[in-house]
């Protein structure tokens, strides 16, 4: 029913007495129904803002818990980042016969590659570097069991000699692949890897290797020429599908090699164009006669130049060794 109707209703009825004014009564009437709308817009009004401040408080609450579990999650990953550095080679590490630098930049905190250096008797190191497919915690943790393995403690990169067991043996590099290979099938941990497994001989400067679908390392020979070290197999954890060969070269005093993971040559710009094995190639010859950890900080500085800045997309490492002095 409308005011007009209520007005009629109201007059018909004789409560106005017969006496009032249509005009008034009906504006009378319009100003009580607006008194009342706005009363009911003020009761729905308070309960808005009443609800509002109760989800901005509840909002407060949500993000502070959401901050406070963020810093423990970032405080968490720096603190995983710490022990995956502890396992790269000790600087204050001091081996006879070789000299050895390194740069190593992470994706994020933590990073699925890792190199180290690991003596094994009083003639021999062992060498690695090993690049996990993917990024973060998974891959992180992959490499952290990898590098775990590889110690003259666990048994897999030597054995026992014959009759003799205080008489140890190094593993063949494509033998310490072939375990790996059985050891992380990729239908386990969802993961492959790259790798290089070397053996080196700091009296002669034989060395053994086995690549296994890793970024050749390069030889800086004395004389200016740059060696690959390209021979191996495929990735570990596809299950042998090609088999690991083992390939030796002889280093004389002062030589160098020079390991990487593909995130450095695949070090993009803003232009997405990546630095390349070429561009690598081009900057190691020139500063080859500089020290070692001085080329492997060109190479470095180079990447940021190159990049202006840009954070990788991939973890950077860079690991060198250096056969005697000249």
């Amino acid at each position: 029913m409308d005011i007009n109707s209520l007005i009629d209703d109201y007059l018909h009825s004789g409560r106005g007495g017969g006496r009032m004014d249509r005009r008034v009564l009906r504006d009378s009437l319009a100003a009580w129904a607006d008194r009342a709308e706005g009363q009911a817009r003020l009761q729905l009004l308070n309960k808005l803002v009443l609800n509002y401040a109760a989800a901005e408080r509840k909002l407060a609450r949500l993000n502070l818990e959401l901050s406070d579990k963020q810093q423990r999650l970032d405080q968490d990953l720096a603190a995983a980042g710490e022990i995956q550095r502890s396992l790269l080679p000790d600087r204050r590490m001091s081996l006879p016969g070789v000299v050895f630098a390194w740069r190593f930049m992470p994706w994020d905190k933590i990073g699925g590659d890792i190199f180290n250096l690991v003596p094994l008797d009083n003639h021999r190191i062992a060498a690695y570097m090993v690049d996990i497919s993917g990024h973060g915690v998974p891959a992180a943790l992959v490499a952290v069991s990898v590098s775990q393995l590889i110690h003259p403690r666990t048994g897999f990169i030597t054995r026992t000699s014959g009759e003799d067991q205080s008489r140890m043996e190094a593993v063949r590099p494509s033998q310490v692949l072939e375990r790996l290979d059985q050891e992380f099938p990729i239908e386990r941990f969802d993961k492959t890897f790259s790798m290089v497994y070397l053996l080196l001989d700091i009296i002669t400067g034989e060395l053994e290797y086995c690549n296994a679908g890793h970024p050749p390392p390069l030889v800086i020979r004395n004389n200016g020429l740059l060696e690959p070290l390209d021979r191996g197999g495929t990735l570990v954890g596809l299950d042998g599908l090609i088999p690991f060969e083992d390939a030796r070269i002889t280093l004389e005093p002062g030589e160098r090699i020079i390991l990487l993971t593909d995130g450095v040559t695949e070090y993009e710009n803003s232009e997405r164009r990546q630095f390349g094995q070429e561009r690598l190639v081009e900057l190691i010859g020139s500063v080859r006669r500089r020290q070692l950890q001085e080329i492997l900080d060109l190479i470095f500085q180079s990447l940021m130049d190159f990049s202006g800045g840009r954070p990788p997309l991939d973890d950077v490492s860079l690991f060198g060794i250096q056969f005697k002095d000249h």
